[in-house]
């Protein structure tokens, strides 16, 4: 596969920002993720089903409210992913080959999954205009 990608004209630098990227990404939105759940802001609120098992009683979570938790995370996860990728596909061919380099595109990919929510708003908005002055400013 990366003979493929090689003779596509990447770099063994770009392969390394096409995989490395999507992985920060997607650790930036669990990490992300872990700060809502702190403080619950934002998680779908629990709910608790009384069960009784053969020892005691114990309390735990509904399988409604474990599906809604698990469908939650999982599109926070792909999410994450997702603008990780978009992040390598901006900077593949334009990067210059330095760790320094690759070290930077790695924070904003990190970055960028942290905050892929924000950008999913943006979208669904419709205020597609504030994300293109926003990269004409910095490029």
């Amino acid at each position: 596969m990366f003979n493929i990608l090689t003779e596509l004209g990447l770099s063994t630098y770009d392969i390394f920002i096409l995989i490395i990227s999507p992985i920060l990404g997607l650790i930036g939105a669990f990490t992300h993720a872990f700060f809502i759940d702190e403080n619950w802001a934002e998680s779908p609120s629990l709910e608790y089903t009384e069960q009784t098992l053969k020892e005691e009683k114990k309390t735990r979570l509904s399988t409604h409210s474990k599906n809604r938790r698990g469908y939650w995370i999982s599109s926070r996860l792909i999410l994450g992913f997702v603008v990780g990728f978009a992040v390598a596909l901006f900077f593949i061919g334009t990067i210059s080959e330095t760790a320094t380099a690759v070290s930077k595109i790695s924070l904003i990919a990190l970055i960028g999954g942290f905050g892929s929510h924000k950008i999913l708003n943006y979208l669904n908005s419709g205020d597609v205009s504030k994300i293109v002055s926003i990269l004409k400013e910095k490029v």
